[in-house]
């Protein structure tokens, strides 16, 4: 029973999605449009569902919004229990904005269960306001609450973020901690935000470099060979320096964008390699940029379940450290893109 909570409890560290959507494998293609299957494209594309590439049968969640709307819901109660992962991130953040002691406009995007919203509040000075956004009222439940507990007046705003609406030059700063991946349209979204920002005005994101988990290369790449579908990686849109100047700037903020880079360390104890491997699973198999349960049969998805284990415990092996725990090393890219006139 302890092993089963600890490995609930560990999933709700990763706030990104590690893959995206499918499509069968057209014949050869361009190299543009292996860029754009690969979630590197700066136009239209989104990886985190299927667009119509080439002659290729796609498929796209219907209920993709939907999805996120539940799994954030889900995870709402205790998203904050024992998490000492995203807090330093998102200060990491806050700091990245520098805002602090300012009479600034921010908006928090994704704002979840606050914590950037808060750590913000308490930055600027006494004439700065924050907006936070997210879709859904679960977590702004719990964001409602530690605001309340730190006595900060926050405006919190139960909208999804792409159909929400401001005011052209409303903020001066725009934040959003690990959900740039959860977009549907990165790029029309950008172009909101830049003009929502006024002249100036900032928008800093982190997002995963990708690949980010080695073992989500196992199920993308026997995805392909199993049943000839494509599966991107929902990251990648944001995933690499390039991807992120390009659709920065093609939105309209400044070239060049500033992006750095830190090295992350997230390290699991009290589970076993297997263990590990069958949590990258479970958690990808569900995520609602993939919607496995609908694009594969049961019969398929064990199948694929049954391949994928032998050669990512093999793996999982490998990241074990000397006390046993297992060791997660990644790449984290922060943003800092400034609005033009």
């Amino acid at each position: 029973m302890r092993a089963a909570i600890l490995l609930h409890k560990s999933l709700f560290w990763l706030s990104w999605p590690l893959c995206g959507p499918f499509a069968c494998d057209p014949e050869p293609l361009s190299r543009r449009r292996r860029t754009e299957m690969a979630g590197l494209s700066v136009g239209t594309y989104r990886i985190s569902r299927m667009r119509a590439i080439s002659n290729a049968r796609i498929y796209e969640p219907d209920d993709y919004k939907s999805r996120v709307k539940q799994m954030w819901s889900k995870r709402a109660p205790q998203y904050d229990f024992k998490n000492d992962f995203h807090p330093p991130l998102c200060e990491q953040l806050v700091s990245l904005a520098d805002i602090k002691g300012q009479a600034a406009r921010v908006l928090d995007v994704a704002t979840g269960t606050g914590t950037v919203a808060v750590s913000a509040a308490c930055a600027l000075g006494p004439s700065g306001t924050v907006t936070a956004v997210d879709v859904s009222h679960e977590m702004l439940t719990q964001a409602k609450t530690k605001a309340r507990d730190a006595g900060l007046s926050i405006d919190f705003i139960d909208n999804d973020i792409e159909t929400a609406s401001f005011p052209e030059r409303s903020f001066d700063c725009i934040l959003c901690s690990n959900g740039m991946a959860y977009l549907q349209h990165p790029q029309a979204t950008l172009r909101k935000f830049c003009a929502w920002l006024a002249t100036g005005g900032v928008l800093c994101f982190n997002n995963p470099k990708v690949p980010m988990v080695p073992l989500t290369d196992i199920i993308r790449r026997l995805v392909m060979e199993l049943f000839g579908l494509h599966m991107a990686d929902a990251a990648a849109v944001f995933g690499t320096p390039e991807a992120i100047q390009d659709m920065c700037t093609s939105a309209g903020f400044e070239d060049p964008v500033q992006v750095t880079s830190t090295h992350e360390l997230r390290v699991y104890s009290n589970i076993t390699p297997t263990q590990f491997a069958e949590l990258m699973f479970n958690m990808m198999a569900a995520f609602p940029t993939n919607a496995l349960d609908k694009l594969l049969t049961p019969e398929q998805l064990q199948q694929l379940r049954d391949t994928y284990m032998p050669e990512a415990t093999s793996m999982a092996e490998g990241m074990v450290t000397e006390d046993g725990s297992i060791a997660l090393h990644y790449t984290m890219l922060w943003a800092r893109a400034t609005a033009t006139t």
